[in-house]
């Protein structure tokens, strides 16, 4: 058979012009394939206006074909004839094998017909083929097909016997480290922090062998799915989540509530075509204006036409239609209670009245004027399916989602040559174990798609009750430095508030309906989508890897009981929790307080290396208990004794494409370390927290953080901010004014993790400024988004240390102070095993939700209706975003601004600069001379770093008179393999040589700097190496260095001096790995 790519002229922006004289339709029922006849020319050209041929299949097209539903359509050919003559099949034009007439194209309908199928069964007829959710009508298309057929190849399972254990006993892990800590004094006793002296499990002992995978694994043919039955449960509360996983298992895309257009595009992508310049144009004119009023788009639309008629710029309403026409993406509503209490779907779709609250759903004096169903709220859901097939539909677009297959790949590849596991680094989540265990499983292809979960809820006014919630669909298959971008942020639902929802599932329950049924289809292979690389159709299977909330959220997902219940650990552990006499709440406290009499909660100390997360086997075990219960009492008791209140709806998805609970879930460094540890520690050292009656807060040594001491602290990190770097975005308020003025999670971060080791060293005793130490130790390994195992090893071990310290130096053993014991510090001792099993935290965190969030609030211009608006907004952005991946041409990367030099390797020089050499004066000029020969150089003022960073110089931050600068022109320096600190002076250019070749100067791009004097190792090693402090000399200390030993730009805080330090002491900050620009989203402006 013909490729399409086989002569086919290439448009000048890469899209085909034309298509091949034959196409192959895939068949799911046979091994043949069939060919498409040529259609007549008006119907194979795009449209007059230049742009696309519509993706969508009118109504009455879809009549014309004498089926009865689409399954026919979606295997042509099938009428019990597949395979009986392959080679006549091969030839036989398609309307001969299928007795469907041409579909024609036609122009957009203005009308949009009622949604079809709602909650039906599978199977359900197409009636009435409508946009769901969006008033713009739909149009035919003409399809491609092709056929998905891939080899089987075996590969070797990866060795893991015992899936929970993510650390293996390894006695020598940490001996041979040189930074290994042996703790405070003491022989440990019942009272002596464990750890001391004492060396932690190995972190990635799952891992030990090098598992031997395929590099170049295929896709498997498809066998069936292995899916256990999901029991009838007893109890009605038990029963409602059960139906929603049962309804999500049986998923299609007939049964959800998609439109017979966007069912047919699913099956039968078809390639973007071409764009003429005008077609350009306005689009790109649409993209610019878009995030401004309408009244702006129409007032730019009059004065060009007045000016420029031929240039016919379409209404604000034909350019929406004509996005929706090009992108293909659409959304779902649905109805909803009133009050927030649930949805109407699933299970629960059939009802007309709220069955929390009974309010009704549908507008009652409508309904009883005009008898129809107006529904008083609903939410918006879109589709994830579509949003995947826009993401390949370009060449630039699809090897960019290449990228997780040749990281992959390249993993394996290092893993061969491995020693031993202790050579393995940590730097995605393909470098955790479940992710390479659900590779080898699956043969993952570089057409696969992988993806995350994120939901949280938002305040959208900050004076006003405006709580909604919103999801979004992250794709883990770009590289990191563009998987944060927002244009790869995929909504997928928004829930309106104000009201909190009380069932989740009812939420989430559209988004994985159709998950499931895009993983389902075409018997497991998935949908098929158009790979602009490949020029041809692929098929591409959607793996759902992690779901992502905040705590409050996290329980209505995963089916777990929250965070102070018996067994609320997050992360699934069998760790039973403790609680005050006479009170239900419980605290994660490990060790057993004295005087105990609550005898349900008295089992001994818990032994913290020995925490571990459950085992799948473990989970459906628990799962199966409590779903068996055969009365309230009965589930009571096992909600009790397993941790967990429901089934998750996950569960309802494909096994196979998924990661299972409680693997599915992991720890939101976002919410752990930048908020709820924040909102534990400065509390604590301010003597904040609950002191009972039988508790004294005199004895509190700690609480240092109090009245002068609490104001000279706060004056000290607001005089902290001239000092942090631009790229350091938000830095700390004064915590004495402003900690109860919505303190950002970002400034409790800085403050904490940042300034928290060298200013608080001011204030605490040494023994609790060296505890707070090991914990500043271990949140700055494990917000690296480079993580090696013997790092690994050391957050273990620190994270094992503070957490038993905290409990013997803050908790006591007191029975009035269980609720120190916060959910917070249990967590910490899962992430260096969550790390190992799902790579560093830095990929997976809620922070590209909130920015999703921020994004779209931003952009509501409806303060009367914000709910609306913000669905509105989230599914224009969706199309947005998706054009430019479509059309690569309407995002183009921003030019260098003027004055700007590409030096290489992604460093690039900035302006100001000097017009030509200049002759450099004082010190630095006799400097230059004596090292290079000549004193007379250009200067450039700022660079652009690798990791996205602006690092300007003395040189540039001098020449800005109209305001005082946040400094930024001190950098880390690798230099004859040691890290040391310096001021950039100015970036410049040395001539090293001619090139008789080019005929030019060889030039190398190089910095002056002042270098810092060497760290003080005393107090380095005192704080666990968190604290780097050192002096400033009186006399610059030059030196030339390459622009490619400069690492990062990071901040120079002066420190206050305790009796027997050094004077002029400054210590250093640096930016956290999360933090970092390349998985922040973040981009400093460079012009």
């Amino acid at each position: 058979m013909e490729s399409p790519s086989k002569g086919a002229p290439v448009h000048k922006n890469g899209h085909y012009l034309e298509r091949g004289p034959s196409l192959r339709i895939h068949n799911a029922s046979s091994t043949g394939s069939l060919t498409l006849d040529k259609r007549p020319a008006e119907h194979q050209n795009h449209t007059g206006d230049g742009f696309r041929s519509p993706k969508r299949h009118r109504k009455d097209d879809v009549e014309e074909s004498n089926d009865d539903d689409l399954g026919t359509l979606s295997t042509p050919g099938s009428n019990g004839k597949e395979g009986e003559n392959e080679n006549e099949m091969e030839d036989a034009p398609l309307d001969e094998s299928t007795n469907d007439s041409a579909i024609g194209r036609e122009g957009m309908d203005e009308e949009g017909g009622s949604v079809l199928g709602g909650e039906g069964g599978e199977g359900a007829g197409l009636e009435n083929g409508g946009r769901a959710g969006n008033g713009a009508g739909d149009a035919a298309v003409d399809h491609t097909m092709d056929e998905s057929s891939n080899g089987a190849q075996q590969g070797a399972n990866i060795d893991s016997d015992n899936e929970s254990d993510c650390f293996s006993d390894d006695a020598n892990a940490t001996a041979e480290q040189d930074d290994q800590p042996q703790g405070d004094e003491g022989i440990r006793g019942r009272n002596t922090p464990m750890g001391v002296g004492t060396v932690p499990d190995d972190p990635t002992g799952d891992l030990e062998e090098s598992p031997g995978i395929d590099a170049a694994p295929v896709q498997q043919p498809f066998e069936g799915f292995d899916e256990e039955p999901i029991p009838v449960a007893r109890l009605e509360n038990i029963k409602l989540a059960q139906q929603f996983a049962e309804d999500v298992r049986h998923a299609t895309l007939e049964n959800s509530k998609l439109d017979p257009a966007t069912i047919l595009q699913l099956r039968y992508p078809t390639a973007p075509e071409p764009l003429d310049d005008l077609s350009l144009f306005h689009l790109q004119l649409y993209l610019v204006l878009s995030e401004a009023p309408e009244n702006i788009y129409n007032g730019v639309k009059d004065v060009i036409d007045t000016h420029f008629p031929d240039l016919a710029i379409p209404s604000l309403f034909i350019m929406r239609g004509k996005v929706d026409k090009l992108t293909a993406i659409t959304a779902i509503t649905d109805d909803m209670c009133v009050n927030g209490c649930h949805a109407f779907t699933g299970p629960l779709a059939t009802l007309d009245n709220c069955s929390v609250c009974g309010e009704p759903r549908f507008e009652q004096r409508i309904l009883a004027e005009t008898n129809k169903k107006v529904p008083r709220k609903s939410m918006t859901t879109l589709p994830l399916g579509p949003q995947i097939q826009a993401l390949r539909q370009s060449a630039a677009g699809a090897r960019a989602m290449r990228y997780r297959d040749q990281k992959t790949k390249k993993i394996i590849e290092e893993m061969k040559e491995y020693t031993s596991m202790k050579d393995h680094i940590y730097d995605d989540i393909f470098s955790g174990s479940d992710y390479l265990k659900l590779y080898d499983n699956l043969k993952l292809t570089e057409d696969d798609t992988l993806v995350n979960f994120s939901m949280d809820g938002a305040q959208l006014y900050q004076n006003k009750k405006s709580d909604t919630w919103i999801a979004i669909w992250i794709v883990q298959d770009y590289d990191p430095k563009t998987r944060f971008k927002r244009k790869h942020a995929l909504p997928a639902f928004i829930v309106p508030g104000p009201h909190k929802p009380k069932n989740l599932d009812s939420y989430t329950y559209r988004s994985m309906h159709h998950l499931s049924a895009i993983q389902r289809e075409d018997q497991g292979r998935g949908i098929k989508c158009w790979d602009g690389v490949k020029a041809a159709i692929i098929s591409s299977r959607t793996i759902l890897f992690l779901n992502m909330a905040d705590t409050v959220g996290l329980i209505d997902v995963d089916g777990r009981v929250p965070h102070h219940g018996a067994r609320g650990c997050r992360v699934a552990c069998d760790m039973l929790g403790r609680h005050k006499p006479g009170q239900g709440h419980y605290y994660p406290a490990h060790l057993l307080p004295d005087n105990y009499t609550v005898l349900e909660c008295s089992h001994p100390d818990v032994e913290l290396k020995d925490i571990k997360p459950a085992t799948v086997e473990g989970y459906n075990s628990a799962l199966a208990l409590l779903e068996g219960s055969v009365n309230m009492a009965a589930y009571e008791q096992h909600r009790y004794k397993t941790g967990i209140s429901k089934r998750s709806i996950i569960s309802g998805l494909v096994p196979q494409y998924t990661l299972p609970p409680p693997k599915a879930f992991s720890v939101d460094l976002m919410h752990l370390f930048w908020i709820n540890l924040g909102e534990l520690i400065i509390p604590l050292f301010r003597a904040k927290l609950k002191c009972e009656p039988t508790d004294n807060i005199a004895t509190w040594d700690w609480a240092v953080l109090q009245d002068d001491n609490w104001i000279h602290f706060g004056k000290l990190v607001a005089q902290a901010t001239p000092y942090f770097p631009s790229s350091f975005e938000r830095p700390p308020r004064n915590p004495a004014e402003k900690i109860n003025s919505k303190y950002k999670a970002t400034e409790y971060f800085l403050l904490l993790f940042g300034l928290g080791p060298g200013l608080l060293r001011f204030f605490l005793p040494r023994k609790y400024w060296r505890h707070f130490c090991k914990l500043v130790r271990t949140v700055r390994i494990l917000t690296q988004r480079k993580i090696t195992h013997s790092q690994l090893v050391d957050a273990r071990y620190f994270a094992i240390q503070f957490v038993d310290e905290y409990e013997l130096y803050y908790y006591q053993r007191r029975v009035d102070r269980i609720h120190f014991c916060r959910p917070a510090i249990h967590t910490l001792l899962h992430v260096p095993l969550e790390t190992g099993r799902v790579g560093p935290g830095a990929y997976y965190t809620q922070f590209e939700n909130e920015r999703a969030i921020g994004d779209f609030g931003k952009e509501i211009r409806q303060p009367s209706n914000p709910f609306g608006n913000l669905a509105q907004i989230a599914v224009r952005q969706s199309r947005k975003n998706a054009l430019k991946i479509i059309y690569p041409e309407l995002d183009p990367e921003k030019p260098l601004p003027r004055g700007a030099l590409d030096v290489g390797d992604s460093y690039i020089f900035l302006s100001p600069r000097t017009r030509s050499r200049a002759l450099v004066f004082g010190a630095a000029g006799l400097y230059l001379k004596s090292s290079i020969g000549t004193d007379r150089i250009k200067k450039y003022g700022r660079m652009r770093l690798p990791n996205q960073q602006v690092l300007r110089s003395l040189f540039a931050e001098s020449s800005l008179i109209k305001r005082a600068p946040r400094i930024s022109r001190n950098a880390k320096l690798l230099i004859g393999g040691d890290v040391q600190i310096g001021e950039v002076q100015f970036f410049f250019l040395q001539v090293a040589g001619h090139d008789p070749v080019m005929g030019r100067e060889t030039k190398i791009p190089k910095a002056l700097v002042s270098l810092y004097a060497p760290r003080i190792e005393e107090i380095w090693e005192d704080s666990y190496k968190t604290l780097w402090v050192c002096t400033k000399p009186d006399q610059p200390v030059f030196q030339i260095v390459e622009v490619s030993s400069i690492l990062a730009c990071v901040s120079m805080q002066p420190m206050p001096s305790l009796p027997g330090d050094p004077e002029n002491l400054w210590f250093v900050v640096e930016k956290s790995g999360i933090d970092d620009i390349v998985t922040s989203g973040y981009s400093e402006p460079i012009d």
